[in-house]
């Protein structure tokens, strides 16, 4: 009978959970709010109403000088686009979780760009 490698069977059930799932990384943040790169994506739960995000997340866009600003927030949902000087598309969503509870999620480019998202929501948080 061969002898198996433990490290190789576990080698190989590991990698496939770690393509399909997109190797997604979530880290706590200062004020408890959980963090996630989710496929491009930079995604949190933020401790305010959806309308403070949105007025939040638009003035965060148009204080770093992105162009093409357009937002559109109503009270369960919001999106907000922009683009950088390059022409790369800035989509911002967002979700009322609860009354005093909004998911965002901020994708730049295509296949997302996690040191411009998370400038952008450094700004957002700073305008809350």
């Amino acid at each position: 009978m061969k002898h198996i490698n433990l490290r190789l069977i576990a080698l190989l059930l590991i990698v496939p959970v770690l393509v399909v799932t997109g190797g997604c990384v979530a880290a706590k943040t200062a004020a408890n709010n959980t963090v996630g790169w989710i496929r491009g994506a930079l995604e949190i739960e933020l401790d305010n109403p959806i309308d403070q995000v949105g007025r939040a997340a638009t003035k965060a866009v148009n204080d770093l000088k992105f162009s093409s600003v357009v937002s559109k927030v109503d009270v369960v949902s919001g999106e907000i686009t922009a683009e950088t000087a390059q022409g790369t598309d800035i989509g911002i969503l967002l979700n009322k979780v609860g009354d005093k509870t909004t998911k965002i999620s901020i994708r730049v480019g295509a296949f997302g760009d996690e040191a411009v998202s998370r400038l952008i929501l450094d700004e957002i948080k700073k305008n809350l």
